[in-house]
Formats: structure tokens, C-alpha cells, sequence
């Protein structure tokens, strides 16, 4: 099992680096069901994803550097598609000189990069999950971007940027905006079932927790009536979204230093929510990491994911039912504002870069050009009309990534504690028994600190 949500981690980080370089496209199969209708349907449209995008995109940028040496090399621990070869390209052609390409095995990435910079060989620019961070900052495989850039420029997302690519106050990586997750429910099954959808309330502002659970209640049911419900209304892996849309984190950040928040009294009333919804209600989905397959087996009526992806793989699979989205719902103690959980991927300048100012430029190239995508609604053409409409919606609200996923084992602990939570153990004493773990993950991934 723990093997296993490390490869789901690794995963769900390489589909991110996708999302963002705008690599993942899709290929009509040409077909007659409803999904590939819509995605014909949006392919004719070429609709911009927010209002004005097309002007907005017009000025975003930054200004031509006068660079005295155009040659960059960039790491990439991954196969760089053909989108990242495309904007490499762009780069080249803008600026006249030649990017190299330095690439490993994803797990090789750490000590490949330690082994080029030891060797003198240091690449200039670094691709920077969101899970590497603070990891890569504190082996001094990357250096502060600071003062290399303008850290203001529109172009940078810096919710993410502030948080967590940055570290005692100065930041490692910069990375732009992209549609964040949210919840992608079957849309007809809702319908036959004869339940208000969740676009529904949402649409009459009473898209709350109390409406989500009885929502999810409803759309459960024992098919079979052997006592165990084989159809949920709710399946994620994402357990943590409880806690960040109450309005909080299990980490913390305190004068550029992670400090666990688990005594926070909103990570307690998250938890405990998710607690009755999966124990007390059966409404969450039991196999805890078959998400995808419930959704795609009508087993499950609500997910909770990266949806603009997910469901660009259903509508691949023939997938025929109708499906809507919408942010996940804030919880109670939450301050009003609609908040959804990101993920997406940096880039950094490498220790030891040889070519600061080359890197710099870039990192914004690169990152302009992704921003560009998703404003303009890039390889979104899968979308129906009403997606489209949300993805519009949700990349103009706020948006955080979480800053557990790069402390260790620290979110494989997290899901030991969800995971005991679904046997009904009361949160306050689970959350206390594994405090010292949880706090081991930080403070060995501090520990590489020199």
C-alpha cells in the first residue's frame, strides 16, 4: 500500500508537468457519443478562457533582455514532450540561442542534479514539482530566484510562488496560473436519481458542506441490499481537501519556516466532517484508490480531481453520460472566499548556474507562454460548453497548493490518519497519536539543511 501512493504521488506530479507545458491533447476517435459531440462542438469555438483573455494575453510577458549569452540548459527529470519542445523553440527563436536539454529517470532526478553541479557541469534552469520543494531549496540542488526577475509580473501565480516554492522568505521556483481542481460529477446519473445537482446549488449560492453531504447521501445506495452501499455519491484521494477548504493547511508557514498546524481547530472540524460522511454516512467511496474507475463505472456520482484532465480521458473512453463540475465547497470556518486546491509545476535557476540571466529569461518565456495557454484555453477544447464556463470561473479565484506533499512521508502519514478515521477513531486522538510522526517528515526534510 505504501508503494502504491507513492507511484499515485509520482503520478499525479508527471500529469501536472503535463497540464501545465499544455502536452496532454486529445484525439478524436470520431465516434458518435455525447463527449466527443461536445469536444467537436468546442473545437469550432476556439473560446477564450476568461473574459478579455485575448487582450490580456496580448500584454502579458516581460521585456526582451539584452542577453550576452542565449545559451541555456534547462533539466528536466522527465521525456519533454512535444509542447515543451515547442516553446523551447519559441525561446530559441526570440533570443537566438540554443537550449540543451539535460533529462534522467524520475527518480534519479535529486542525484543526477547533485552530480552535475559537483561536476561543474550545473545546468542553468530546473524543473521543480511541487513535491520537490522544499527538499531540492535545502540540498542546494537550486538557488533564489529573487532579484533575477520581477516577482510581481502577472504572468506568475503567487499564491503558489509565496507559498510553497518559497522558504525563509526567499523564493526557489516560480509558476504560473492553471485551472485548479474541483468536483466532476455525473451529471446524468443525478438526473435519474432525481437529485439537485450540485451546479444547482451552487448556482443559487447554497453549495455548502451541509448541502454537499446531503448530496452525497442521496446519490448512495445498496443495489444489492447486503447491507454495504456499492454506489457513492463521493470518491477522492485527495482527503485533504477537508482541511484546505475550511481554510487552513496541516503545515503552516511562520516567519519562511513549516510549522505543523495540526492543533488548528479547523483541521479537526475538517477531518471530522470527512469522518461522517465516510463512517456515519457511507457516502464516500470505500476503495480508497479507485477514484477513476468508480466515476468511470457509474459507481461513484461526485470526484474530487484535477477534472479538466480526467475528464479529457473519459470523453476518450467513450464515456456517455453528461458531466458538470464545481468547486469543491467551503467549509464553515472558512472566511467566505472561494479558495480551490491547485497543483502545477515551477522552475528555478540551478546552484551554480552558469548562466543566471539566460536562465532568468527563460523561466519567463516559458512560464508566459504557459500562462498564455490556459488564459486563452489551450488544449481545453474537450470542454462542453457549461466546463468551459467553470474553467473560466475558477482560474479567476483564489487558488493554494497545499505544502505537505514535499515534507517526506508526511502526506503518506496524512493518509494513515484518514485511513484510521474511516474506522470511526475519534480525530482529536488520531491526529495527537500521529503528531510525532508528522512532525519526524519535517524535520528530517529540514535536517538536510547544512
Amino acid at each position: 500500500m505504501q508503494k502504491m501512493r507513492k507511484i499515485i504521488a509520482v503520478l499525479l506530479a508527471i500529469a501536472m508537468v503535463c497540464a501545465l507545458s499544455a502536452g496532454c491533447t486529445k484525439k478524436d476517435k470520431g465516434d458518435n457519443t455525447s463527449g466527443t459531440t461536445s469536444v467537436r462542438k468546442a473545437e469550432e469555438k476556439k473560446r477564450d478562457l476568461t473574459e478579455g483573455s485575448v487582450e490580456e494575453s496580448e500584454n502579458l510577458g516581460f521585456e526582451k533582455r539584452n542577453l550576452s549569452n542565449a545559451n541555456v540548459t534547462v533539466f528536466i527529470p522527465y521525456e519533454p514532450g512535444d509542447e515543451v519542445k515547442k516553446q523551447i523553440a519559441a525561446f530559441e527563436q526570440r533570443y537566438g540561442g540554443k537550449v540543451t536539454i539535460e533529462s534522467c529517470l524520475w527518480d534519479q532526478r535529486f542525484t543526477r542534479l547533485a552530480t552535475l553541479i559537483q561536476s561543474g557541469d550545473a545546468p542553468d534552469v530546473v524543473s521543480v514539482v511541487y513535491s520537490d520543494m522544499p527538499t531540492m531549496a535545502i540540498k542546494s540542488l537550486i538557488q533564489p530566484i529573487d532579484g533575477h526577475t520581477d516577482l510581481n509580473n502577472s504572468v506568475y501565480d503567487q499564491s503558489s510562488n509565496d507559498g510553497i516554492y518559497s522558504l525563509k522568505g526567499k523564493h526557489y521556483a516560480l509558476t504560473t496560473r492553471t485551472v485548479p481542481y474541483g468536483i466532476y460529477y455525473n451529471e446524468s446519473m443525478f438526473k435519474r436519481a432525481g437529485v439537485k445537482t450540485p451546479a444547482e446549488f451552487y448556482a443559487e449560492g447554497t453549495w455548502n458542506w451541509e448541502n454537499f453531504r446531503k448530496t452525497a447521501l442521496a446519490m448512495s445506495e445498496d443495489t444489492d441490499n447486503d447491507g454495504v452501499n456499492d454506489i457513492f455519491g463521493f470518491g477522492t484521494w485527495k482527503d485533504d481537501i477537508f482541511v484546505v477548504a475550511n481554510g487552513t493547511d496541516l503545515i503552516k508557514m511562520e516567519n519562511g519556516s513549516p510549522v505543523l498546524n495540526i492543533n488548528d481547530p479547523r483541521v479537526t472540524e475538517g477531518l471530522q466532517f470527512f469522518e461522517d460522511m465516510f463512517y456515519n454516512d457511507h457516502s464516500i467511496q470505500i476503495a480508497h484508490w479507485e477514484w477513476k474507475e468508480g466515476f468511470a463505472n457509474k459507481k461513484v456520482a461526485m470526484v474530487f480531481e484535477g477534472w479538466t484532465y480526467q475528464t479529457q480521458l473519459l470523453y476518450e473512453q467513450s464515456f456517455d453520460d453528461e458531466i458538470g463540475v464545481v468547486p469543491f465547497p467551503m467549509g464553515p470556518s472558512a472566511q467566505g472566499e472561494q479558495i480551490n486546491y491547485t497543483a502545477n509545476t515551477g522552475w528555478g535557476l540551478c546552484k551554480d548556474a552558469a548562466n543566471i540571466e539566460g536562465g532568468a529569461a527563460f523561466i519567463e518565456e516559458y512560464l508566459t507562454a504557459a500562462c498564455k495557454s490556459t488564459l486563452n484555453g489551450v488544449n481545453m477544447s474537450h470542454l462542453t460548453d457549461k466546463q468551459f464556463e467553470m474553467a473560466k470561473l475558477m482560474v479567476s479565484q483564489k487558488s493554494v497548493l497545499p505544502l505537505a506533499t514535499g515534507y517526506g512521508d508526511f502526506f503518506n502519514r496524512f493518509v494513515e490518519i484518514t485511513d484510521q478515521l474511516r474506522d470511526g477513531k475519534a480525530v482529536g486522538t488520531i491526529l495527537q497519536r500521529f503528531a510525532p510522526e508528522l512532525q519526524n517528515e519535517i524535520n528530517e526534510t529540514l535536517g538536510f539543511e547544512e
